[in-house]
């Protein structure tokens, strides 16, 4: 009979004190992981040179983040907050520090987000609509992420799949290859006086490794209804 068996005959507490032991040492680390968020950035419509903004990242702590608009930043570890703010440390003309906020949402439960930009005009000072999604559970591999942040209302098929979208709304949709082994067929329409019109028809790719992300929107500058697209490589 070993040791520790000899320990635990004597002590029959033992098993109940080694378990509060290991669930103290383990609290800690639970803690620190449930307290930690990935985050990535998307911004639209594109500009040509999308400069960086600042995350306000904990209390008292701002970390600066890329936006760019045909692929998703790199992933940004940052601790848990009730809300996403962005925008630009400076100082004000007595010297004091101040943050021009330049978008703000409340943040999901999720470990995992994407926050998507919207810019209300060409310069990141003009600010931003900030949309985060769940990309840990609810936005996988093969599926499409479909926003309307246009004026009209849209209908869409996707790979199979109908559905249609108030201005503001989104869905994430799970098609169907059928179009051959690797493609599927995408329709938008768009209402217009009492009208459906045609916007957007392809073939799109469906790879195991992939999401896709597609933005209907009215240009900031023009009000013209707007199409832009994002494939994300899992």
């Amino acid at each position: 009979m070993t040791l520790l068996s000899n320990r635990l005959m004597r002590n029959p507490s033992l098993p109940c004190l080694l378990a509060i032991g290991l669930a103290a040492t383990l609290q800690p680390i639970l803690a620190q992981a449930t307290d930690s968020v990935s985050v990535q950035f998307v911004s639209f419509p594109a500009v040509s040179d999308p400069q960086p903004v600042e995350l306000v990242a904990g209390e008292g702590k701002i970390l600066e983040v890329q936006i760019p608009s045909n692929v998703p930043s790199p992933v940004y570890q940052v601790a848990r907050s009730g809300s996403w703010t962005l925008g630009k440390s400076g100082q004000q003309k007595d010297g004091k520090p101040q943050f021009t906020v330049f978008g703000t949402a409340p943040s999901l439960a999720s470990t995992k987000q994407l926050i998507l930009l919207f810019r209300k005009g060409p310069a990141n000072a003009d600010g931003f609509k900030v949309i985060p999604i769940d990309s840990a559970s609810q936005f996988g591999k093969k599926m499409f992420l479909v926003l309307n942040l246009s004026r009209e209302e849209l209908a869409t098929e996707i790979g199979g799949v109908k559905f249609a979208l108030k201005p503001g709304a989104q869905q994430i949709v799970s098609p169907k290859a059928n179009q051959g082994e690797d493609l599927c067929h995408v329709e938008l329409y768009y209402r217009k006086d009492e009208k459906w019109k045609p916007f957007f028809s392809s073939n799109w790719p469906l790879h195991e490794d992939t999401r896709s992300m597609i933005f209907i929107y009215s240009d900031p500058v023009n009000s013209r209804i707007k199409f832009h697209s994002v494939e994300v490589r899992l």
